[in-house]
């Protein structure tokens, strides 16, 4: 899906048709791409889904806050560096 939307119809580099042509290599002929156009559509039941532990989900949070705050000071870097 990703590739129909940023691709569309639009002409490959190669010549190709773009998304069309890539859609077209996902025959049996090229089972594993069908397997791969198919994993973005397959969803784990939640009950499989493990609990994330306490520390886990800290870490985690903290790593999005630090992206976040990085991504803010570099902004606010670049407009007083004008």
């Amino acid at each position: 899906m990703l590739v129909q939307r940023m691709l569309g119809n639009k002409q490959g580099t190669g010549g190709s048709s773009g998304y069309m042509y890539l859609r077209s290599t996902i025959s049996d002929r090229y089972k594993v791409f069908l397997d791969l156009f198919n994993l973005s559509t397959w969803l784990i039941p939640r009950q499989y889904i493990p609990v994330m532990s306490p520390d886990v989900y800290r870490n985690l949070s903290k790593a999005v806050l630090y992206e976040r705050d990085t991504a803010n000071e570099q902004r606010t870097q670049n407009i007083y560096a004008r």
